[in-house]
């Protein structure tokens, strides 16, 4: 027989989740596990993770495809979030938390990062995903609006935190490692410079991201606990990501790229994630990018930020 007072927590979702580049004890999510096992009464904390890098959520429409999970450092759109609720095996009225992300992959980081595509392109994009796409996931998890197309367990009692996002790149960044970004992500062709009108096309990209994707978050939320009715037991958590915090800024919350073409997560993530990237394939992600998969995701700061807007909604 299980003991009631161990806390169980599912964490889902896409690489801020997963907490790509980071080692276990700096993950958000084992700090909310930390936090969570200091309480009165809790015996202790039992967390699956489902999470991993690159995942879409895979709703609005239902995207059927199936491939096999890889290592969580991996970017890989499969399984999506709706995938991975639906493969939890455990009894899920059992699950206290569900820590959830996602959204920025179905919209594209190639979308957000390019100079060509409008900040009216984010938006709509935003509300495609970061609304519809995850007020349907919040309402076929909590069994308001069953997915048809596949047997997706009902969360009856978690609470459920779902995350929001930052601005990856804003006027505090450094130009230079801006437009080295860009080029590595294949955004600019046979150059490492950009004109200026570019870069700030794509740091108001990155800031029309930020900005849309939370508030459509919050409105996802809003709206699935509203179909729930009674108490409220969906919550946003705003990781409150500022300028300062974007890549190549003063107090960047956020993993860049060492120089020349390194990344700059710890050696030991980055070393295992190097094999991971190889033994998955070309087939399922895209290997030079796979190795540099840290850059542009929270740093142990960004974790530590990320846990601080989580644990006060516990």
């Amino acid at each position: 027989m299980s003991n009631p007072n161990v806390f169980k927590m599912l964490v889902l979702g896409d690489s801020v989740t997963w907490g790509q580049g980071l080692l276990e004890e700096q993950k958000f999510s084992t700090l909310v596990g930390v936090a969570i096992a200091s309480q009165p009464g809790v015996d202790g904390v039992e967390t699956a993770v489902l999470a991993h890098s690159g995942a879409i959520i895979g709703l609005h429409p239902y995207d059927p495809t199936s491939l096999p999970p890889l290592d969580g450092e991996v970017p890989s759109s499969y399984p999506t979030i709706v995938q991975q609720a639906a493969a939890f095996s455990d009894p899920p009225a059992e699950i206290d938390l569900i820590l959830l992300d996602g959204g920025i992959n179905d919209v594209g980081p190639f979308h957000i990062l390019d100079p060509l595509i409008s900040t009216d392109d984010i938006s709509d994009l935003a509300e495609h995903y970061c609304h519809l796409a995850m007020r349907q996931l919040l309402q076929t998890m909590t069994g308001t609006q069953p997915n048809p197309l596949l047997v997706t367990p009902v969360f009856a009692n978690a609470k459920i935190i779902v995350s929001g996002y930052y601005q990856i790149f804003s006027e505090q960044s450094d130009e230079f490692l801006l437009a080295a970004y860009l080029f590595v992500m294949g955004l600019l062709e046979g150059t490492f410079f950009a004109d200026a009108a570019e870069l700030q096309r794509v740091i108001e990209n990155c800031l029309t991201f930020a900005e849309q994707a939370n508030l459509k978050l919050q409105q996802a939320v809003d709206e699935a606990n509203a179909a729930l009715g009674g108490p409220a037991r969906i919550f946003f958590a705003n990781p409150g990501f500022g300028p300062a915090n974007a890549i190549a800024a003063p107090d960047s919350f956020i993993f860049a790229i060492n120089p020349p073409l390194y990344p700059a997560d710890d050696p030991s993530v980055a070393e295992q994630r190097a094999l991971a990237c190889a033994a998955a394939g070309s087939t399922r992600t895209n290997i030079p990018l796979c190795l540099l998969a840290s850059a542009g995701h929270p740093n142990p700061s960004g974790a530590q930020a990320y846990a601080d807007a989580i644990i006060p909604l516990l």
